[in-house]
C-alpha cells in the first residue's frame, strides 16, 4: 500500500507549467517534526507534483508559506547527472488537496480592507469590527432534564 498524508506550508510560489498536453505544479512542502527535547522543531522539505484540475486550484489559490493538506502516493525515480553523478529522487503524485489557509486576498481586497490602529477611538474602532455573530442568542440557556436524550 502506498499511501501518503501531509499537512505543510508551501515554500515558494506555485507555478503552473505544462507538459506533454498535461498541467502540473512542482512545489516542495514543509512538514514540520514533532519538538525535539529542548523544544526547537525541525522540517522536512518535501517535493509534490499536482496534477491537472488540482496543479490548477493549487496555482490559482495558493502562495509561499501557504498551509495544505495533501494525499498521494510516493514515487521514486533513479537517473544519472551529465557529469555522472547518480540521483535518486523521491516525490509525492498528489491526489488530494485540503485548503487550510483562506483563498488569497485579491489586491484590491487588501487596499479597501479598513486596518485597526491603537490610536484610533474606540467607537471608530467598533464601527470596522463586524458584529457578534452570536449577539441574538440569549446569554443563558436552560436545559431540562426531558431535554436530554438519555437520563
Amino acid at each position: 500500500m502506498n499511501f501518503t498524508v501531509l499537512s505543510g506550508r508551501l515554500c515558494s510560489e506555485p507555478e503552473l507549467k505544462e507538459a506533454n498536453g498535461k498541467k502540473y505544479v512542482s512545489v516542495s512542502i514543509a512538514v514540520d517534526r514533532p519538538k525535539n527535547q529542548d523544544g526547537t522543531r525541525t522540517a522536512d522539505f518535501i517535493e509534490c507534483i499536482f496534477w491537472n484540475s488540482k496543479a490548477e486550484a493549487v496555482s490559482k489559490y495558493c502562495k509561499k508559506g501557504h498551509k495544505i493538506g495533501i494525499i498521494g502516493s510516493i514515487r521514486t525515480s533513479k537517473y544519472q547527472k551529465q557529469d555522472g553523478t547518480n540521483v535518486s529522487k523521491t516525490v509525492v503524485y498528489v491526489s488530494n488537496i485540503d485548503f487550510h489557509d483562506n483563498r488569497p486576498r485579491t489586491e484590491t481586497q487588501i487596499q479597501t480592507q479598513p486596518q485597526l490602529q491603537s490610536t484610533q477611538p474606540v467607537e471608530q474602532v467598533q464601527a470596522i469590527v463586524k458584529e457578534d455573530p452570536y449577539e441574538a442568542f440569549a446569554s443563558e440557556i436552560t436545559i431540562t432534564d426531558d431535554m436530554l436524550p438519555f437520563s
